[in-house]
């Protein structure tokens, strides 16, 4: 698998604990597929709303992030091997196509594939992408911010450099940070007017970014709970 085997622990340091090997397998699949039927069986026919980005954007604009809006991909289409170009309509990628599985859920040293990040934005994780040029020190606020709240959350270094990835023209990223999360309103059991929401921030700021995440978590086209989204499944 090409993916990460690490996670940061809080105040940046390594734990046993963490370094955990990403292991896919036809169980892991079995158990993702009855997860899948749990959430239908449980959330089928109910409407559910969309986060509000109104609601974020005076603290974003505070701390100097700028937040945008457009219009998501269709879910649910998949990839069964990373081999597989992608092509995605934003930087960071938000919506798309996406590798089969979805990442382990964590706060990761080693970049992610983006193709198993979009993933977890559709089942309504947000994803804190983070530059090479972030400082040990912001690293470091930024883990104590996912350990805070680490359900449906993925924190990883951003790699511009994953083979059939394609982006549309952006500037680098350097030391900035990246917030993002794939939203939709849920109606009658029917998807509508899914969005992609990237926040981009030229630092850690813990108001922003608590606010990002508290409105627009667990609001993903596939709307898994968010209490079952924890670190380490």
């Amino acid at each position: 698998m090409q993916a990460p085997k690490q996670r940061q622990a809080g105040g940046g340091g390594l734990t046993p604990e963490r370094k955990r090997t990403i292991l896919w397998g036809a169980g892991g699949a079995v158990a993702i597929a009855l997860v899948v039927v749990l959430i239908v069986v449980f959330t089928g026919g109910k409407s559910s709303k969309a986060g509000n980005t109104g609601n974020v954007k005076s603290a974003m604009a505070a701390a100097g992030c700028t937040l945008t809006t457009s219009a998501a991909a269709t879910a649910g289409h998949h990839i069964s091997s990373f081999s597989e170009s992608v092509k995605y309509s934003t930087y960071p990628p938000v919506s798309g196509s996406h590798y089969v599985q979805p990442a382990i859920w964590g706060n990761y040293t080693q970049a992610v594939d983006p193709r198993q990040a979009v993933h977890n934005e559709e089942h309504g994780g947000i994803v804190v992408w983070l530059g090479p040029g972030v400082s040990s020190a912001e690293r470091r606020q930024i883990s104590d911010f996912y350990d805070e709240s680490p359900n449906a959350m993925l924190v990883t270094p951003i790699d511009d450099s994953s083979k059939g990835i394609v982006y549309p023209k952006h500037a680098q990223p350097d030391s900035k940070v990246y917030l993002t999360s794939w939203t939709a309103n849920i109606e009658n059991g029917n998807v509508a007017n899914g969005q992609q929401v990237i926040a981009s921030c030229p630092k850690f700021d813990e108001k922003a970014f608590t606010a990002f995440r508290d409105e627009l978590r667990g609001k993903g086209p596939e709307r898994y709970p968010v209490s079952i989204l924890t670190p380490g499944t």
